[in-house]
């Protein structure tokens, strides 16, 4: 499973969901609005991505962004394919 076709498949059932994505070091990483991330989550668990181990989850600080100052990164996978995802809000 590629990071285009993750992408594709989430920008497809969420096209208003999305704020940004970008792909560091391979990493599919997604910025989400955050009142979508559980719907956004749910998805990805049930839907054939099968993205259903939480690895990780932490906060980040922007102190220069006042108007989102605080946010949360989780870091998803699916071991069967090794696929990897990063979301944040």
């Amino acid at each position: 499973m590629t990071n285009e076709f993750v992408l594709e498949a989430i920008t497809r059932e969420f096209p208003d969901s999305m704020l940004s994505h970008s792909e560091p070091y391979g990493l599919l990483t997604l910025e989400i609005k955050k009142e979508d991330i559980k719907k956004i989550i749910h998805y990805l668990r049930d839907s054939s991505l099968e993205i259903k181990f939480l690895t990780d989850i932490c906060g980040i600080h922007y102190p220069g962004e006042p108007e989102k100052e605080l946010g949360v990164i989780y870091h998803l996978h699916n071991n069967t394919l090794h696929c990897r995802l990063f979301f944040c809000y």
